[in-house]
């Protein structure tokens, strides 16, 4: 349900609220019975019996983030099942590994828009998190550019024959690539995969010098808070060196039941509703309104100007 409501962004505040309420309600009951049939466990076998930590609902880890995500990105004050959710997550770090690598990237995002609410997500949860990302840091990545196609693609494809060209130019597979040098064509500089945390911007090169930085002073103790970061795949830098993201659309990321027309369907614009958790302005670009433009380079530039006001304000 909480899943169905995110993807349509079906503002339903008093459901969710329910919904988590009834989970609640129901993992405390099936917490009681656990304790119950333990202490019966103890007594029979003349000892105490080890389990896992039970979870705070009765929902399966999956739809535990799911309804993280929906409040988090709804701003649902759902204060006393979010705290609980998270805490069982981190008593039973174990059920991450068990998480497919989407619900992993889901649920770091939950804990990114509940941090913007008020809430502060346990450490040790975090950390796992963090461990998790740093073997598939693609889970960190926000604003994925599909299709992107580098300069030797695009050349290949316009030595093709008129009849291939058409076919890709029609299945907006040139667009993202197109859409980027016109971006860039403005005298802006575009950057690719920048570390974006609450505490500022990192390109791939000030991360690498970091990362040497720290190895040159040894092994360190961290103190103080991990903090939740993620890549955006393209940044452009304005003049006054803030940083705007940049997100190529394709129609599969848009709900088109209406009203209204044209909705981002939920995965989208959570990725926006994050990236703007963490300061950053949004540049969104469909590739249909591109298309639209018939390749009219005025009309482009034009339209990318006005986009880029839009989003910066």
């Amino acid at each position: 349900m909480a899943a169905a409501l995110l993807d349509l962004q079906h503002y339903c505040p008093a459901l969710l609220a329910a919904a988590a309420d009834a989970a609640l309600q129901q993992g405390s009951s099936a917490a009681d019975d656990t304790s119950q049939q333990r202490q019966q466990d103890g007594e029979a076998g003349g000892g105490s019996s080890s389990s896992s930590s039970s979870s705070s609902s009765s929902l399966a880890p999956e739809e535990v983030v799911s309804l993280l995500l929906a409040l988090g990105f709804f701003r649902v004050p759902a204060l006393e099942f979010v705290e609980s959710a998270l805490e069982a997550f981190a008593e039973d770090l174990d059920v991450l590994l068990e998480l497919e690598p989407r619900q992993l990237a889901r649920l770091w995002k939950a804990l990114l828009l509940l941090r913007d609410t008020g809430v502060t997500p346990p450490q040790p949860l975090l950390q796992a998190i963090q461990e998790l990302q740093a073997e598939a840091p693609e889970l960190l990545l926000l604003g994925s550019v599909r299709a992107a196609l580098g300069p030797d693609d695009v050349a290949a494809v316009q030595d093709a024959e008129p009849g291939i060209r058409q076919q890709w130019e029609d299945a907006g597979l040139l667009a993202p690539a197109q859409i980027l040098a016109a971006v860039q064509g403005l005298g802006y500089e575009l950057e690719r995969r920048v570390e974006v945390s609450a505490g500022g911007a990192k390109t791939q090169q000030q991360q690498r010098q970091q990362q040497q930085g720290e190895e040159e002073e040894g092994d360190k103790a961290e103190e103080g808070e991990e903090e939740l970061c993620a890549v955006v795949d393209v940044c452009l830098r304005l003049p006054d060196q803030r940083r705007v993201a940049v997100l190529v659309l394709d129609d599969g990321r848009y709900c088109h039941c209406p009203p209204p027309p044209k909705r981002l369907r939920g995965a989208a614009a959570v990725d926006v509703l994050v990236l703007q958790a963490l300061g950053l302005a949004v540049l969104p670009l469909p590739i249909s309104e591109w298309q639209a433009l018939a390749g009219d380079g005025a009309q482009q530039q034009r339209y990318l100007r006005a986009r880029l006001a839009a989003a910066t304000g």
